[in-house]
C-alpha cells in the first residue's frame, strides 16, 4: 500500500525532532543454533548519548552498555568488570537504537517507505541500508503504528536478507528529561 505525504510528514516531524527517549525493548538475537533474548531498558539523549541496562535473564540482569560521543563503556556490576572503549568510528555498536536508524535514513540514498497491514493493524515500515561492513548488518527494518507513529518493532538484517536481531518495543517514551549522568563514562 502506498503511503500519503500526511503520514511520512508525520513521521518525520516526530523523529526528525526527537531529543530524548526511553524505551523498555525485547532484543532477540538469532544465529544458527540459538536465540537469545534480553528484556533491556533503554535511554538515549540527543545528539550522541545512548545507555542499554539489561533486565533480564536474571543471569546477565544489571550488564550497562553506555555509549557518548566515540566512547562506549560496558559495565558488569556483578563482576566488577569494565571494558572502555574509545574512538566508535560508525554506528556498528549502536545498531539498537531508535536513533540510529533514523540517522542512517535519512542519510541513506537506499530507503524504502510502505504501509503494511498485519494482525496488529496497520504499519509503516521503513528499511534502510546500514553501511557497514559487517555482513549480519547490512540492513534496518522499522515497523511503526501508523496510528501513534510509535516503534513497534526493528530488525537488523544480513547480506542474505535473513533477520540476525529483532528490538520489539514494549513502552517508548519520547522526548522527556533525562539525567545526563546516566550516559557518563566512568573512569
Amino acid at each position: 500500500m502506498k503511503i500519503s505525504y500526511d503520514v511520512y510528514e508525520r513521521l518525520y516531524q516526530a523523529y526528525n525532532n526527537l531529543s530524548s527517549y526511553e524505551a523498555e525493548v525485547e532484543i532477540t538475537s538469532f544465529s544458527n543454533h540459538s536465540e537469545n533474548v534480553y528484556v533491556a531498558k533503554q535511554s538515549y539523549l540527543e545528539p550522541d548519548k545512548m545507555r542499554s541496562e539489561v533486565i533480564s535473564p536474571p543471569a546477565v540482569a544489571g550488564v550497562q552498555t553506555v555509549i557518548n560521543g566515540d566512547q562506549a563503556q560496558i559495565l558488569q556490576p556483578e563482576s566488577g568488570g569494565n571494558l572502555t572503549l574509545s574512538q566508535l568510528k560508525n554506528e556498528e555498536s549502536n545498531v539498537l537504537f531508535l536513533n540510529t536508524f533514523f540517522a542512517l535514513y535519512y542519510q541513506s540514498e537506499s530507503t524504502s517507505i510502505h504501509v503494511s497491514n498485519t494482525a496488529e493493524g496497520e504499519m509503516i515500515v521503513l528499511e534502510t541500508e546500514t553501511g557497514l561492513s559487517n555482513p549480519y548488518r547490512n540492513s534496518m527494518r522499522l515497523k511503526v503504528s501508523s496510528k501513534t507513529l510509535n516503534p513497534i518493532q526493528l530488525d537488523i538484517l544480513g547480506k542474505d536478507g535473513e533477520v540476525y536481531m529483532t528490538v520489539v518495543y514494549q513502552s517508548f517514551n519520547p522526548n522527556i528529561t533525562i539525567d545526563e549522568n546516566l550516559f557518563e563514562i566512568k573512569e
